[in-house]
């Protein structure tokens, strides 16, 4: 059994010991033992109990968070959006195996892999946004954030919007879930890393907090779209075994705990019930620049270890408490994965905005 160097460059700055990430996990609606989320369980695939930890709980441990921010481009209003830096409460988990080109009898992988492959690590991870200081739950609803733009082609509008993810039955969040996968290969293939193809996926609404028309609030009632699908995709990347981080792109590829990029489109719903105080709806013309196909959207996480470490130096896992929706609040460790390259530090660097709208052909 050996370590993923995806996992092992995280962990040894941030002090997580790797038997922490070894049991593979995903959501559920029953509630779990932290106010406001679900209990995380198993997903699978099986790794041999050998890699678990007997008697420990992993709604207790997993927990290891992580700083995120991203872009988004809306296509009807050709323009771009930063999603400011903020947490995430991400249970992850990890095993590691042995394919074909290695095989040993007492770890062989339990999902499928190449025919090349000598190890091959799996990370999994449920993740929720955690609430800014105020909100209604304490995780899944995101930053508000304000956007400028104009109606009716010259009067200045600023809307006041917030992605937050659906909830059950039980008002509880729905989780972000993603899969990554590094591969080595056999020297018959250059001895290589292989990170495959990562998904990140979950389902979310965007609510409408409030209007202001030419400078004037109009009292706006909050409103919302239907649910709609997040489905962001990192892109494979290979390189040699002895390079480690320099063949990955972190603007492209998801590199395990370390850090990295989804990137995708949405569509997004129209909103309806949107009134003002006066009882005009606005729906329409919310959707009119809110709303739409192929919606640009890219996703970058930094480094998972953000947690609060006592006095002794021991580590207190769990998701970050309530209102600690920044880096700074969630305990998230400063470094820098790569010196000089400021895209893998560890609270992940704002993307800067395109130089084209978004959806055109050109700047994809």
């Amino acid at each position: 059994m050996r370590s993923s160097s995806f996992v092992r460059r995280c962990l040894a700055p941030a002090g997580v010991v790797l038997a922490l990430l070894m049991l593979p996990t995903a959501g559920s609606a029953e509630p779990g033992p932290f106010p406001g989320l679900p209990l995380v369980e198993d997903a699978g695939p099986p790794f041999p109990p050998t890699l678990g930890i007997p008697g420990q709980d992993r709604n207790e441990v997993s927990w290891l968070n992580g700083p995120y921010n991203g872009l988004a481009g809306s296509t009807r209003s050709e323009q771009w959006l930063r999603l400011p830096t903020r947490a995430l409460a991400i249970n992850a988990t990890f095993g590691t195996c042995t394919g074909p080109a290695n095989a040993i009898p007492d770890n062989p992988c339990p999902y499928p892999v190449s025919e090349d492959t000598s190890f091959a690590s799996l990370l999994q991870a449920v993740a929720f946004m955690v609430s800014p200081e105020g909100s209604e739950h304490p995780y899944g609803e995101g930053e508000i954030i304000p956007v400028h733009t104009v109606a009716f082609g010259s009067i200045p509008v600023v809307v006041e919007i917030q992605m937050n993810q659906v909830r059950d039955g039980d008002g509880l969040p729905v989780p972000l879930t993603t899969r990554l996968q590094e591969r080595y290969t056999s020297a018959a293939s250059g001895d290589r890393n292989n990170m495959d193809q990562a998904t990140l996926t979950g389902d979310v609404r965007l609510r409408v907090v409030s209007l202001a028309v030419d400078g004037v609030d109009v009292g706006l009632r909050a409103c919302e779209t239907p649910p709609f699908a997040l489905r962001l995709q990192s892109e494979p990347d290979s390189g040699p075994v002895a390079e480690e981080l320099q063949w990955v792109d972190p603007d492209r590829t998801a590199y395990g705990t370390t850090g990295g990029s989804f990137s995708g489109t949405v569509d997004i719903p129209g909103l309806s019930g949107c009134r003002t105080s006066s009882g005009d709806d606005v729906s329409a013309t919310l959707s009119s620049f809110l709303s739409g196909p192929d919606n640009p959207v890219t996703v970058r996480y930094g480094t998972m270890g953000c947690f609060a470490i006592l006095d002794d130096g021991t580590p207190v896992f769990g998701p970050p408490p309530a209102g600690a929706d920044t880096p700074e609040e969630a305990g998230c460790f400063v470094f820098e994965n790569v010196p000089g390259d400021p895209r893998w530090n560890s609270i992940p660097v704002p993307r800067e905005y395109p130089t084209y709208a978004p959806g055109d052909a050109a700047g994809q």
